[in-house]
């Protein structure tokens, strides 16, 4: 059995009744199957564990944090609605190249599309609209966290908008992300420049919240994800060192 089977989901389940789960996503597994390849999956894993279960929506492979299942076709149809109708309040945590003058919160609007490659870019002919909000959280010699509110839902729209900013997610190199090692801000760095290895691992990308209603109920619920290992050490060093 893969070392992603399912005891390992059901482990990393946050929130569960009859209708529906939220899980822990771990950094490097896919939402659902790839084009190519056959490595494992979420949904395949959660169907094994329940087979009814649907995902209601994606998160990025090396994105992290709180992902919402249904367990029954009614919860799938309730809670897919409200990710059509924007009811669902999603937050995250990023960590970002610079420091970008977001402050207390600002809204990037620029339209999303995807080019001939696949990759998504900010396009104000042919974009569909979309809105990130952002606010500090935290500041570095370097580096800024942020929390990143999307509005929208679009494809890398948090990692696209924040390269837009001018100020892409730590190690995103897709979108000119840059990694960050302990010499960048470390006084008095005595290890080989040339032969450091990152902090990071790929980009610093982590959906702490989501917020929504019980698809049978009604109530508002909030389903919250702890910040994973990888990303809890990079901040902990980054406070040690930059005082």
């Amino acid at each position: 059995m893969s070392k992603h089977g399912p005891f390992r989901f059901a482990a990393n389940i946050l929130v569960e009744d009859t209708d529906l789960l939220v899980l822990a996503k771990p950094a490097g597994i896919s939402t659902l199957a790839e084009r190519t390849g056959n490595e494992p999956n979420l949904l395949d894993l959660g169907r094994a564990y329940c087979p009814s279960l649907q995902v209601c929506h994606r998160l990025d492979k090396q994105t992290t944090g709180a992902l919402l299942f249904a367990k029954t076709p009614d919860a799938y149809r309730a809670l897919t609605q409200q990710f059509e109708k924007r009811v669902v309040v999603k937050v995250y945590w990023a960590l970002l190249n610079g420091h970008p003058p977001v402050g207390d919160g600002v809204a990037i609007t620029a339209p999303l599309a995807v080019n001939p490659k696949g990759i998504v870019r900010a396009d104000f002919k042919t974009g569909k609209p979309a809105e990130t909000r952002f606010r500090l959280e935290a500041t570095y010699p370097t580096v800024t966290l942020v929390a990143a509110k999307p509005i929208t839902g679009r494809s890398h729209q948090i990692r696209v908008h924040a390269a837009f900013m001018g100020h892409p997610l730590v190690g995103d190199t897709l979108y000119g992300g840059t990694d960050l090692k302990l010499s960048d801000f470390k006084k008095g760095y005595k290890g080989d420049r040339y032969d450091e290895a990152p902090l990071n691992h790929g980009f610093l990308l982590h959906a702490t919240s989501l917020t929504f209603h019980h698809p049978s109920t009604g109530a508002e619920m909030t389903a919250e994800a702890p910040l994973p290992d990888h990303f809890a050490a990079v901040l902990k060093v980054l406070a040690k060192w930059s005082t």
